[in-house]
């Protein structure tokens, strides 16, 4: 799990911004409307940063807005209860 980048979320919570993960980070695979891809050191990171750049306001916008939902969403409650239920 990755708080910074869900942090970053909830900050942009109007649709301001894009989020951009390493492949590598800990909410990659939860935070998917983001711009995620290889190691952002590589040369398909750098792809990755040039892509976002280039996105239109409109797709940034319905990216974020779908992230804030999901972290919205996925609050302490709902881990707790996901973590509780796996116990089960």
């Amino acid at each position: 799990m990755n708080l910074v980048a869900k942090e970053y979320v909830a900050c942009h919570s109007r649709g301001d911004g894009i989020l951009i993960l390493s492949e590598f980070a800990g909410a990659a695979r939860e935070l998917t409307e983001g711009a995620a891809g290889e190691s952002l050191r590589s040369r398909g990171g750098r792809r990755q940063i040039d892509r976002a750049l280039a996105m239109s306001p409109e797709e940034r916008r319905t990216r974020m807005l779908a992230l804030a939902r999901k972290v919205a969403a996925h609050d302490v409650r709902w881990w707790t209860s996901q973590f509780l239920e796996l116990l089960q």
